[in-house]
């Protein structure tokens, strides 16, 4: 696929339009182009090759990926320059050089500021890519606390009936909340921000039961120091609010799972950031095509104001291939009729004579 596209789709084009830009110049121009584009074929029929597959990209994905190397783009960069040549030198032939220049200069001087702007995207990149790591930190160890809390709970709901009983909402929840948590933290921080937003800290902040359950069960666990091995305390640097300091937990409150969902939402954010601007990588290659393209445009220009004397509306190559197409039908009906009267006239006096 990629030398069909090369071929048909650019080279096979580009060659032709540059040839006939070249002889609208002059007829030398004109046959050095023929000869330069006619070369490698020549080489070729002698047994003269070259290997051009490290002048292709190893591999190119439009959303994001590696487009290629030096060589690469130098290859897309003289073909998309000689494409843009010819087609303004032929294009803008239909009106003075002058006229073109004016016109082309209000498209060449702002495509110009919008490379510039693609070019500089990147510059905040890197603090985007910091803020994902440190809130990916925050965020996994936040999930790590819950998971030391949802094996607190387990553990006191089979050691004690009445945590069994008064906090069965929660016993039953944590079942729940575990294989979410761990799956989370097993992830790769990239998947981790992409996930859909998680509904148990909505359940932890809403449900009146749970909210009881956790009281119930920090009050037995620590403050009662029933299960005191299983109590911790919120790292000085995690902690939402000055109490929680000093304070032990079986069961991390609901204020904390405010905070995973926040962390979650900035997670999630800055990683949709992230990747518009590394996406902005591959688009920023078509605007250097672009730009190449109108580069060309502005040599066109500078091409024709050599000319000594300026040539407008050039004869075209179409019409006149159409001129001699029609005329050489011309001909071939004239023919087909002439002999068709001949072979008519002749099958007439033939039974008169015999």
């Amino acid at each position: 696929m990629p030398t069909f596209f090369y071929f048909v789709l650019l080279l096979l084009p580009t060659s032709v339009l540059n040839v006939r830009a070249s002889f609208y110049l002059s007829y030398r121009v004109g046959a050095i182009s023929l000869f330069a584009w006619l070369l490698p074929g020549v080489l070729a029929i002698n047994g003269i090759t070259f290997d051009v597959t490290p002048l292709g990209p190893d591999k190119f994905q439009f959303g994001e990926g590696f487009t290629g190397g030096i060589e690469c783009a130098a290859v897309n960069l003289a073909i998309f320059l000689i494409l843009g040549w010819s087609l303004v030198l032929l294009a803008g032939s239909l009106w003075s050089r002058d006229r073109v220049k004016h016109i082309y200069d209000h498209i060449w001087y702002p495509l110009g500021l919008v490379a510039a702007l693609y070019f500089v995207t990147d510059v905040s990149l890197k603090s985007y890519e910091e803020d994902f790591q440190t809130t990916d930190e925050k965020f996994a160890r936040y999930l790590a606390l819950y998971a030391d809390s949802v094996r607190n709970v387990k553990a006191a709901c089979k050691q004690s009936p009445l945590v069994s009983s008064e906090a069965a909402a929660l016993c039953q929840f944590s079942n729940q909340l575990q294989w979410q948590i761990q799956a989370a933290l097993e992830s790769h921080p990239t998947v981790r921000a992409r996930m859909s937003s998680p509904d148990w800290p909505r359940a932890l902040i809403n449900d009146p039961e749970l909210a009881k359950s956790i009281d119930l069960v920090n009050s037995w666990g620590c403050d009662q120091q029933n299960l005191d091995s299983g109590c911790f305390k919120v790292p000085i640097d995690m902690a939402l609010a000055m109490n929680d300091i000093d304070r032990r937990y079986l069961f991390l409150p609901k204020s904390y799972a405010d905070a995973v969902e926040k962390y979650h939402q900035s997670l999630a954010e800055t990683d949709k950031k992230v990747t518009s601007i590394k996406r902005s990588f591959n688009i920023r290659y078509f605007v250097f095509l672009g730009v190449a393209f109108l580069a060309g445009g502005k040599l066109a220009n500078a091409s024709r104001a050599l000319l000594a004397v300026d040539k407008t509306k050039p004869r075209s190559w179409v019409a006149w291939c159409v001129r001699r197409l029609l005329s050489l039908l011309v001909k071939t009906l004239n023919v087909t009729f002439s002999l068709v009267k001949r072979l008519i006239d002749f099958c007439r006096r033939y039974p008169q004579k015999s």
